[in-house]
């Protein structure tokens, strides 16, 4: 009754943290919270969220009918789906970085975390640890890396 009367759909969008929700309205307004950022960059708790379930969160967002998306911070996302696109190529420009500086030796996490923070704006360098255990579970996930102690090598 409640979600007839206001037109609201309850939607499950995993990953920034797990259980996380967006809503959905009849004028085709998502509250996405913390999913997405007008920054297109990504913030997934890395104790309580996934990598994996934020990438298909991001497809289940594609599709549906979005106009506007409403994030917990920064500005209103006037076109979702560009959004989506920029928060997927920058995770595959990082990642991607990730897996190049560990094929070239360079495995420390302190390394890894500068070169994290090269790729993020300013105002999101302080998330830039978060920000790389994300990534890495990303390439772990997709068995590109495997981690040994503090370090991350190529899988064979």
């Amino acid at each position: 009754m409640f979600k007839k009367e206001l037109g609201i759909k309850v939607i499950s969008l995993p990953g920034h943290t797990k259980g996380f929700l967006g809503f959905y309205d009849t004028r085709k307004i998502l509250f996405v919270g913390g999913t997405l950022l007008k920054e297109t960059v990504c913030l997934i708790d890395h104790k309580k969220g996934s990598a994996t379930c934020y990438v298909n969160s991001l497809e289940k967002i594609l599709s549906l009918s979005v106009k506007y998306g409403l994030p917990g911070e920064g500005g209103i996302l006037d076109n979702i789906k560009k959004n989506i696109k920029a928060n997927k190529k920058n995770i595959k420009h990082r990642t991607k970085s990730l897996y190049k500086a560990i094929k070239q030796g360079i495995n420390s996490n302190q390394d890894l975390l500068e070169i994290t923070e090269k790729n993020l704006p300013a105002q999101y360098k302080r998330h830039a640890s978060n920000i790389l255990k994300t990534d890495l579970k990303l390439l772990l996930n997709k068995g590109k890396i495997i981690q040994r102690g503090n370090n991350h090598l190529i899988s064979k």
